[in-house]
């Protein structure tokens, strides 16, 4: 570190190398300037003297002759000759010394113009010296044996302490920080014993708390005898460097730290292509090379040793090639390599140039993806096997298009087939169901022996049973369809309960079993769903315990849980003490078609269907149904439906069929049906109740009746020959007179989905499946009825039956 000399104001410095002039004394100037003048006037006296004694000497030769006065004349020019010479001597003296005392005088003034440079020069490089130590956060101080130091102004600004004219050692020694004081205080004794060069790095805490890194180097001082005298040094505030040294290391730490945490080899070398450093994961990949590499090893070298330890694919009988291979690749650092070691293991390196013209080499095991590679390769060869085998097979499709077009449209004509036939299939069936039913109630109606009604009973149960399976076989094929819809209305379960215990309360009691119905306490009085699904459900379960228990009893259980917000998960079980049902069988019991075995569905009857239908309902309502069961100690069926929470509504007893008060009243009926023991049951049904009945066996015939004759009612069969009843209903629709008014109910054998929809959208006002029993019958006529009424007689007062 450069010393630099101490400065003090008023002190004159010297130019390095200049040897200025040694001023002469004015004084003596002037003693040498009188001494001339005094030489001169003594001169001019003497010589005024000397012509004067020779005046009176030439008088005196003048009167001694001729050969006196020429001796006078010679002696007069001979102190003539010297007076003048001694005046020109006199002259020459004074001249050189005025000459002189003008040089001297020049000499002066230009010494003091060249101090007044050198001490502005001096000035300027004290400002200089002191701005350096400014900008540089450096000051300078002197020390001397038995006194304080002297700071300069930069020192005291770093230490944050006030301008002053010097500083003991101890306040010194109390800016620095506790743990470095004893340190400082050591090395500054030291110094001053061995009279050596002190170098200090330490931490000084200024007046207002802050921290400063101060770097102090001194050297000793001796006076002209070589004796020591103390210490001139420089203290430079170093802690933007100490704080940069530090973020160094730190950031160091960060990099090897990352360095560490890199899953792949990491290794580094510096632009003289020398190992520098690697992570730990490449000495955990290459433990051979990490035990012989160490850091300023050339890559060659490392080469010529690893191929020596068989640690490289053997490059064959040049070796010089394979390694100036290698060396450009490595030194290129552009494209990666790939490397098959000796070991088995597939190597990926790959290699980048630093800023600084150094290699970073990244080492990746890709033994795993070569393996994997190798089984991509056979798996797209075995894929381009099956995609010739595809191209193949395509061909064979496109050849066989045609013949799937019209598979599907076989298909397609198959599926209409199927709804053309199940719909002629339900009227063609259900009307001469309508007869039998009709005909076997009308005769139980007359006067009948014992036997007789006996059979008649037994005959419109077996009609009743062939609905049943009629019923079952059509909604099957509306939730085969996907058509069935459901209700959402508000229902008790306790009257659908009871509604069932009521309608199987004969056939129990018939055969001595209990039938019981409960539910538990906490149930909702009102839900909101479809009860007549439901009911189905249960009927078909309660129905089924009964077939198959002989003695004991049959219970219907009620419970529920609530769900989330307004939903109800209710619960029903039907549990018997029947015969019970095998392991093996009630996993296909909720199939179509399917029964406990053959021998049950000879010895029970059924379609097997229920079980299936009632299944596809609980789906549909989001619950589920299930079965346990022990052979020979009776079953358990169960469902759930989801339900919501309803409201009581504003009837409290479900609606019946109204009755006008007007006994007298007849009804003009025109009833168009082609099948002659439906018109028969029909007419002897209204004449029954005092109605007078037009019989038509077609569509034609029926618009030429309405257009004759005013009507009350109509009675349209679907499906008749000349014009069916859709088409005749539209045709009474369009007529301009009142006629076009009269209601038309349709009667049909095709139960489908959508049936109603249909005849609806025709113009009929009602819809009446056939079969159906008489109070239904009656009920339909008698709601009409009442409308007709109401429209010609608006004061007619109509009761509801309770």
């Amino acid at each position: 570190m450069t010393i630099y000399p101490k400065i003090l104001p008023g002190r004159t410095a010297v130019r390095s190398g200049a040897k200025p002039r040694r001023p002469v004394s004015r004084l003596v100037m002037m003693a040498a300037a009188a001494v001339m003048i005094a030489v001169i006037v003594c001169g001019a006296g003497f010589a005024i003297w000397t012509l004067h004694e020779s005046a009176y000497d030439v008088v005196a030769l003048g009167e001694g002759g001729s050969t006196s006065r020429q001796n006078v004349v010679i002696l007069a020019r001979r102190e003539a000759t010297i007076l003048l010479l001694g005046a020109g001597g006199t002259a020459a003296g004074v001249l050189i010394l005025l000459s002189s005392l003008w040089r001297e005088i020049r000499g002066i003034r230009r010494s003091e113009a060249w101090l007044a440079e050198q001490n502005l020069v001096i000035d300027k490089s004290k400002r200089l010296l002191l701005d350096t130590q400014r900008i540089g956060n450096l000051g300078h101080f002197e020390t001397s044996l038995g006194s304080d130091s002297v700071w300069s102004p930069q020192l005291f600004e770093i230490a944050g302490l006030p301008e002053a004219p010097s500083i003991a050692f101890e306040a010194i020694v109390a800016l620095s920080h506790p743990d470095d004081r004893d340190g400082f205080r050591s090395a500054w004794e030291e110094s001053q014993a061995s009279r050596s060069k002190m170098v200090q790095e330490l931490r000084w805490i200024r007046p207002d708390r802050e921290l400063r890194w101060i770097h102090i180097e001194a050297d000793p001082r001796y006076d002209a005898n070589h004796q020591f005298i103390g210490h001139f040094g420089v203290a430079q505030d170093v802690t933007r460097r100490k704080i940069a040294e530090q973020a160094a290391v730190d950031f160091r730490h960060l990099m090897l730290d990352a360095i560490e945490a890199i899953s792949q080899g990491f290794i580094l070398y510096d632009k003289e292509d020398r190992y520098v450093l690697a992570n730990s994961r490449f000495r955990e990949m290459f433990p051979e090379h990490a035990a012989f590499m160490y850091p300023g090893m050339h890559y060659e070298d490392v080469l010529r040793i690893g191929y020596k330890l068989g640690l490289y694919e053997d490059p064959g009988h040049d070796f010089d090639a394979w390694l100036a291979r290698t060396l450009e690749w490595h030194r290129s650092a552009e494209q990666p390599m790939v490397r098959h070691l000796p070991d088995g293991r597939w190597i990926r390196r790959d290699e980048r140039r630093t800023s600084d013209g150094g290699i970073v080499g990244l080492r990746a095991d890709i033994t795993d993806f070569k393996r994997v590679e190798a089984a991509l390769e056979q798996r797209v060869a075995d894929l381009e096997l099956a995609r010739s085998d595809l191209e193949a097979q395509k061909l064979r499709l496109v050849a066989n298009a045609e013949e799937l077009r019209l598979a599907r449209d076989a298909a397609e004509a198959a599926t209409r087939t199927k709804s053309q036939f199940l719909a002629m299939m339900s009227h063609e069936i259900r009307t001469p169901m309508t007869g039998m039913m009709g005909m076997i109630g009308l005769l139980c109606d007359t006067a009948l022996d014992d036997e007789q009604l006996k059979l008649a009973n037994m005959a419109r149960a077996s009609t009743h049973d062939l609905l049943l399976v009629i019923n079952d076989i059509l909604d099957f094929s509306k939730l085969e369809a996907g058509k069935l819809t459901l209700e959402s209305i508000d229902f008790s379960v306790q009257a659908v309960i009871a509604g069932v215990v009521s309608l199987l309360g004969a056939t129990a009691s018939g055969k001595g079993v209990r039938l019981e119905g409960s539910l538990n306490d906490q149930m909702p009085d009102w839900l909101k769903g479809d009860p007549n699904r439901i009911r189905q459900i249960l009927l078909n379960l309660a129905g089924n315990a009964l077939k198959f228990t002989e003695q004991g009893s049959v219970r219907i259980v009620a419970s529920h849980r609530g769900l989330s917000g307004e939903i109800v998960e209710v619960r029903m079980e039907v549990i018997d003490s029947g015969i019970g049902i095998p392991k093996n069988v009630q996993e296909n019991l909720f199939r179509p078609f399917t029964q406990a075995d053959n021998s049950t569905s000879r010895k029970y009857g059924g379609t097997g269907l229920g079980l299936a239908i009632s299944d596809q309902l609980c789906k549909m309502m989001g619950g589920s149904i299930g079965v346990e069961s022990v052979p020979g100690q009776g079953s358990t069926f169960w469902f759930t439906v989801q339900c919501r929470r309803g409201d009581v509504p504003t009837v409290s007893a479900p609606p019946v069929a109204p009755v006008i008060e007007k006994p007298g009243r007849k009804l003009t009926i025109l009833v168009a049906e082609d099948n002659l023991m439906i018109r028969t049951l029909i007419s002897k049904l209204l004449r029954k109740r005092g109605h007078i009945a037009d019989m038509v066996a077609d569509g034609e015939a029926a618009v030429t009746a309405v257009q004759a004759k005013s009507y009350d009612l109509i009675l349209m069969d679907m499906h008749m020959p000349k014009m069916d009843g859709v088409s005749a209903t539209m045709m009474v629709r369009k007529l301009a007179g009142p006629e076009r008014l009269v209601p038309i109910i349709a009667l049909t054998g095709n139960a489908l989905v959508g049936q109603r929809e249909n005849c609806l959208a025709a113009g009929m006002d009602d819809y009446l499946s056939k079969p159906f029993e008489a109070a239904d019958f009656y009920a339909v006529i008698d709601r009409w009825g009442e409308a007709k009424a109401e429209s010609e007689t608006p004061h007619a007062v109509i009761h509801v039956r309770s």
